[in-house]
C-alpha cells in the first residue's frame, strides 16, 4: 500500500486503501480515499487509528460566553457549551418591539412586530366568549308547495321541507312518466326516457324483433309490504300482445327489490319477468318463436 499524498489525489479510486499516519500514536494504519477526502473537505486533517486514540484527542478548556461554564473543545472558534446558549446569544440581538393591545391598551414587548396587537390574556378571553363561526341571517319565505311561511337560509328558497322538495322534483323532472327518483343518469331512444343502458338495449332487441312495446306512467300498481304500508311499482315494459311485464335489473337491484316483485306479483296478479338482460332476451326469444 502507498502512503496518502493529498497532491497526487484521484477521486476514481476512493474505495482503495492508503497508509496513513494517526496523530495520536504516529502510527501508520489503513483508510480509504473517500473518508480522507470527507475529512479534507470538512478541514479535519486528524486521522485516527483507533477508538483510544479518538478519545485521547488534542482536547482544550474553555469558558462559555453566556453561562460562563467550563468545557473541554478541540476547536478554537467553539465559544458555547451547548445549543441553548448558543441560542441566547442569537436572541439578544434582536430587536424588541412595544406594542399596544387594542382591547386593554397593555403595553407588550415583542420580538416579532404583528399587524394586529392582542396579549395572551385577551386572546384567551376571546376564545371562551366569542365563537368560531358565524350565524347565518334567516329570510321569511313561502313554500311552492304546500303555501307555508318558513325561515330559510337564503331570500330564493322555495320549499320548506324534504318532503315538498320531492315533490317539487318530481314536478321538474326530465322523465315524468316515470317514478319519483331524479338524481339518476338518463338515456333517450326514439325521444323517450330511459333510466339505464340494459333498458335502451332491451328496447332495441324489442324492435329487431317486431314485438310492440309500451313505456308508460299509466301502468303502475300498488302493493303492500310486510307492516301494511302501500306502495307504487312502476314496470319498465309491457308487451299487449302477451300481458307480460319486463324489469331488468342487475344482481344488486335484484337482492334489494326481490321481496317487492313477489309481493306485486302476489297481490297484483300479474306476471313480470325480472333480472338479468341475458335472462330477458332469451325470454323474448321465446316469445317470438310463439308468435311466428
Amino acid at each position: 500500500m502507498e502512503i496518502f499524498n493529498q497532491e497526487k489525489f484521484d477521486s476514481a479510486t476512493c474505495n482503495e486503501l492508503i497508509m496513513c499516519l494517526c496523530t495520536k500514536c504516529f502510527k501508520y494504519f489503513p483508510r480509504k480515499k473517500y473518508n480522507i477526502q470527507v475529512s479534507i473537505k470538512k478541514n479535519r486533517i486528524n486521522n485516527f487509528c483507533c477508538d483510544s486514540c479518538k478519545k485521547e484527542k488534542n482536547l482544550k478548556l474553555r469558558h462559555c460566553q453566556i453561562c460562563l461554564k467550563e468545557f473541554d473543545s478541540e476547536y478554537d472558534n467553539q465559544r458555547f457549551c451547548s445549543h441553548s446558549c448558543a441560542a441566547k446569544f442569537s436572541n439578544e440581538k434582536r430587536s424588541i418591539f412595544h406594542d399596544k393591545c387594542q382591547k386593554c391598551n397593555v403595553v407588550v414587548e415583542r420580538k416579532v412586530k404583528r399587524r394586529i396587537c392582542i396579549c395572551q390574556k385577551c386572546q384567551l378571553e376571546r376564545r371562551k366568549y366569542q365563537p368560531s363561526y358565524k350565524k347565518r341571517p334567516k329570510y321569511g319565505c313561502v313554500c311552492i308547495i304546500c303555501s307555508n311561511n318558513f325561515l330559510g337560509t337564503s331570500s330564493k328558497s322555495k320549499v320548506c321541507s324534504k318532503n315538498c322538495f320531492s315533490i317539487n322534483a318530481r314536478k321538474n323532472a326530465i322523465c315524468r312518466n316515470l317514478g319519483g327518483e331524479t338524481n339518476y343518469r338518463k338515456y333517450t331512444y326514439n325521444e323517450i326516457y330511459f333510466d339505464s343502458s340494459w333498458e335502451v338495449e332491451i328496447a332495441k332487441y324489442l324492435d329487431e324483433k317486431s314485438i310492440s312495446w309500451i313505456r308508460s306512467r299509466e301502468y303502475n300498481f300498488t302493493w303492500k309490504d310486510q307492516n301494511k304500508v302501500e306502495h307504487r311499482y312502476y314496470p319498465d315494459f309491457y308487451l299487449p300482445q302477451f300481458n307480460v311485464y319486463l324489469d331488468p335489473k342487475n344482481s344488486y337491484k335484484l337482492k334489494q327489490d326481490l321481496d317487492k316483485l313477489k309481493r306485486v306479483q302476489e297481490q297484483c296478479s300479474i306476471r313480470i319477468v325480472y333480472g338479468h338482460k341475458n335472462k330477458i332476451k332469451n325470454f323474448i326469444n321465446g316469445l317470438d318463436k310463439i308468435k311466428l
